[in-house]
């Protein structure tokens, strides 16, 4: 609680203007009582707490008569002073003082307001804060703890304004209000209102917002899924080529020794076919020499059975040369035959490699497809017309994580920052909820105290009028004694 310790006073009034007349009161707790005669100067110490604490100057005077008369002091220019020492609603020490200025000019005085100084006592140093009459208006009311309404018309009401509580009803109903800061009650719950108004609408904004980022969220996790399980579909068809790659790659070597094989037994065919032919021919040739031999051989038998035998020899040479080839023409075609069946497998073979190569590329053109359509989509460049390179999908993939990373991420931030926002707007609901609850228990001890107030104002009026009525009926004695001694 704030509490009041010492004032002092200078040129106010009928203060003096000089240091020596500076005069120095000390409060005391919980009651000093000023006392004194007529003139003594006790009105102009309540004037002055008033003044240092609000800023307003006493009733029908603009400060002009509130500073000591520069014509009683014979003086141009005469400053007054006023300083006050308090403890504010936290216990600290502050010090304010307000200075004031009234000249005399050609038989008119002039008034001026000087700049205020609050001092403070902070971590033991002092801290001066000089500021405008209004700022210094706020700063007392922030540290008194009390209302400036509270101030004029409660704590140091005038003398000449006490009787407002006998007002008319309007006057009388602002002054309370005033008092009990009920127009700031109003205006506090119609900035409740609005607030509440301005943050629900915000608050469905964010859902608004916050349920299309859940449909792009699951959107991406259906593209992202879908990618997954192209992208193993890819991996696994890839892996199923390059099996059958390894397989037809031995078959492919089989195939080329079978071929060399093949053209070794035709060549073998045509050397035998050429030998056939050769023995034929050769046979015709030694028919038709002997048909035409007509010359008798003139050598002797020994030299026939020579030439007989040698020719025997040759003969069966050449028989046993073509024995040996028709063995090897029966095992090339043996060999031919057992190719020609392995050839017949390996077509059978190919064709079914054939078969899975076409489908490989139909899912290669599928999943360029798809990739066409996923790109238009999430607006990638680069990717319009297929067929695509192993390095254009590796690229394909890693803008699509990285346009995923990045959508799931501004998904998160977002879902962070309306979380954030929720709950900061929670806690200002909170806030407010407690205040509105802090402002209706104000409200009703203050109903309970203007009831209060307004029944001993009617048991005054009542008074009052009771008064007014004795004072009547002794005017009438007063009359009937003046009536009855003449």
């Amino acid at each position: 609680m704030s509490r009041i310790e010492k004032m002092s006073i200078l040129g106010v009034r009928s203060f003096g203007i000089e240091d020596k007349d500076k005069q120095i009161i000390s409060f005391f707790s919980p009651l000093t009582i000023l006392v004194g005669p007529n003139g003594a100067g006790k009105t102009t110490i309540i004037e002055c707490l008033k003044y240092i604490c609000t800023g307003d100057f006493p009733p029908g005077t603009k400060g002009n008569t509130f500073v000591h008369d520069p014509k009683v002091a014979q003086e141009t220019d005469v400053r007054a002073q006023i300083r006050l020492q308090f403890r504010d609603v936290n216990g600290e020490m502050v010090a304010v003082h307000r200075s004031m200025l009234c000249s005399q000019k050609n038989k008119k005085t002039e008034f001026k307001t000087l700049e205020g100084v609050i001092t403070r006592m902070k971590h033991g140093e002092k801290v001066s804060l000089s500021s405008k009459c209004a700022e210094i208006d706020r700063e007392m009311i922030s540290c008194l703890g009390v209302s400036k309404s509270v101030l004029n018309n409660v704590i140091f009401c005038h003398q000449e304004d006490s009787n407002w509580p006998l007002s008319e009803g309007k006057a009388l109903k602002q002054k309370f209000d005033e008092i009990f800061s009920a127009t700031r009650y109003i205006k506090a719950l119609d900035t409740l209102r609005q607030v509440r108004q301005t943050q629900g609408q915000k608050v469905k904004e964010c859902q608004t917002e916050l349920k299309y980022l859940k449909q792009n969220k699951e959107k991406a996790c259906e593209i992202r899924d879908q990618i997954t399980s192209k992208e193993a579909q890819l991996a696994s068809s890839q892996e199923i080529v390059r099996s059958y790659e390894d397989e037809l790659e031995p078959l492919k070597n089989r195939l080329k020794e079978i071929e060399h094989n093949l053209s070794k037994i035709m060549k073998l065919d045509n050397e035998i076919k050429a030998l056939e032919s050769r023995k034929k021919q050769m046979e015709k040739d030694n028919s038709e020499l002997e048909q035409k031999m007509e010359k008798v051989f003139q050598g002797t038998d020994e030299q026939l059975n020579d030439l007989y035998h040698n020719h025997q020899r040759t003969v069966r040479e050449k028989e046993r040369r073509l024995v040996d080839c028709q063995r090897e023409l029966e095992k090339l075609n043996k060999e031919a035959r057992l190719l020609n069946q392995e050839k017949a497998e390996l077509l059978v073979e190919q064709g079914r490699l054939q078969l899975q190569a076409d489908r490989h590329q139909e899912h290669i053109r599928a999943r360029d497809s798809l990739i066409q359509s996923l790109a238009t989509h999430l607006e990638l460049d680069g990717f319009e017309r297929g067929p695509f390179s192993e390095r254009q999908i590796k690229n394909f993939h890693e803008l699509v994580k990285e346009r995923q990373e990045r959508e799931a991420k501004t998904a998160s931030q977002l879902l962070s920052d309306l979380t954030d926002k929720e709950a900061l707007k929670q806690r200002q609901l909170d806030e407010l909820r407690d205040r509105k609850s802090g402002l209706g228990r104000t409200i009703e001890l203050k109903t309970e105290i203007l009831t209060k107030k307004q029944s001993e104002l009617r048991h005054v009026r009542s008074e009052l009028q009771q008064l007014e009525g004795s004072s009547d009926r002794i005017l009438e004695l007063d009359q009937e004694l003046t009536k009855a001694v003449s």
